[in-house]
């Protein structure tokens, strides 16, 4: 078996490398500042056409500026290794 570039290749990366050099590789993330308890939206179609609700309970802690500084940090040098823009939201 002989191994070649073109077997390093396929549409996913090239879609992935073409995206990178035009500078459209962007990912945004969110870091939560609140504390206490959240109920998300959480709503389904049944299998008969209906709306239903789900009750889901979120328990969320707030970031401290330095674990806020860490996630931002890390994201500034992985975005150096790989070369995908992250957008804090």
């Amino acid at each position: 078996m002989k191994l070649t570039y073109e077997g390093l290749i396929d549409q996913n990366s090239l879609e992935h490398t073409t995206k990178s050099l035009l500078g459209e590789e962007l990912l945004t993330y969110y870091i939560d500042k609140t504390n206490g308890w959240k109920t998300p939206f959480n709503y389904f179609i049944t299998s008969d056409g209906k709306y239903g609700k789900n009750n889901i309970f979120i328990k969320s802690v707030e970031h401290s500026l330095a674990e806020q500084f860490f996630i931002r940090d890390t994201l500034k040098k992985l975005d150096e290794i790989i070369d995908i823009d992250f957008v804090e939201m």
